[in-house]
């Protein structure tokens, strides 16, 4: 019998309007979650991904992402499968979710060329698929740093990136502590960080 979850609906409840926060997701495909953690787990998921910071790629293809932390972490197993993260999700999406992976991101000062194109984290042609990704703000995040774009209402059909209009697009002001959840079809990018200071956050895959 698997553990329940740390945090209930009832918790979630207590905190956030989750009817105005599922019809919010479901038009736009994400929503944020303002002061999801609390400064002491937040200072204890920070520490937690100190050590794996450390150890993303400097270089390749997707410089400063790494993936994965679950299979050599017991505490990231622990509350990609157990967090309130994953209770939010399902309510959100009216369906029980899987854990895929749990990763960790850092932007460094001044990295401007570090830019990821638009994406969808699920399948690009399957909008029937059910899915989600969830993250964490360590730092503060906006625009000039790399903060995430989102195409309002993408994740219920095609779009390409060359015809987006800038009033649909979304950009994440997160502060330390914050959070958003986007439905894997939900097309999202990035660009560099152009300010002196560290951009880290840490990633649930459902």
């Amino acid at each position: 019998m698997s553990e329940k979850p740390i945090g209930d609906l009832a918790e979630l409840k207590a905190k956030y309007n989750i009817t105005a926060l599922r019809e919010e997701f479901e038009t736009n495909g994400f929503v944020k979650l303002d002061n999801w953690l609390p400064d002491d787990e937040l200072i204890e998921l920070s520490c937690h991904a100190a050590p794996h910071f450390e150890r993303a790629p400097k270089g390749g293809k997707y410089p400063g992402i790494l993936k994965d932390l679950a299979k050599h972490d017991f505490w990231f197993d622990h509350h990609i499968k157990h967090g309130r993260q994953r209770s939010l999700i399902e309510f959100l999406l009216e369906s029980q979710m899987q854990p895929v992976s749990a990763g960790c991101f850092i932007k460094s000062p001044f990295e401007i060329a570090h830019q990821i194109e638009p994406h969808r984290d699920g399948k690009q042609t399957d909008f029937r698929q059910s899915g989600a990704t969830f993250w964490v703000a360590i730092d503060p995040v906006d625009e000039r740093n790399g903060g995430v774009h989102y195409l309002k209402g993408s994740h219920r059909h095609n779009v390409e990136p060359y015809r987006v209009n800038r009033k649909d697009v979304y950009v994440a002001n997160l502060k330390p502590g914050d959070a958003i959840v986007h439905s894997a079809q939900t097309l999202h990018w990035s660009k560099g960080n152009s300010t002196p200071s560290y951009r880290r956050g840490i990633t649930y895959f459902y």
